[in-house]
């Protein structure tokens, strides 16, 4: 697993490397291109949740979620197939079927 982590830290190290240049860029633009300063996040209120759910929403949209699958097998106990395990393996050393 560690070995796995080391070679996704190249990757990582891009990622970062993106992130940092588009913001750079817009903090560039916005002081030399005469863009105008972004508003604030509101604090409270309505749009203050309706802010934070998009942030949210925003950021799960770009977060690769692997679903997870629980197979569930209808079946007997595990005492129970321990137990015909030993009588099938008593018949076998026995010789009977």
């Amino acid at each position: 697993m560690g070995g796995a982590l080391l070679l996704c830290a190249p990757l990582l190290d891009v990622v970062l490397l993106v992130a940092t240049v588009m913001w750079a860029d817009r903090k560039f633009a916005r002081r030399f291109g005469g863009e105008p300063k972004p508003e604030p996040a509101p604090l409270y209120g309505r749009r203050a949740i309706a802010a934070a759910w998009k942030s949210w929403l925003r950021s799960c949209s770009r977060t690769p979620v692997r679903p997870v699958s629980v197979t569930i097998r209808p079946g007997r106990a595990p005492q129970e197939q321990e137990q015909e395990g030993r009588e099938e393996q008593r018949q076998v050393e026995t010789g009977s079927c």
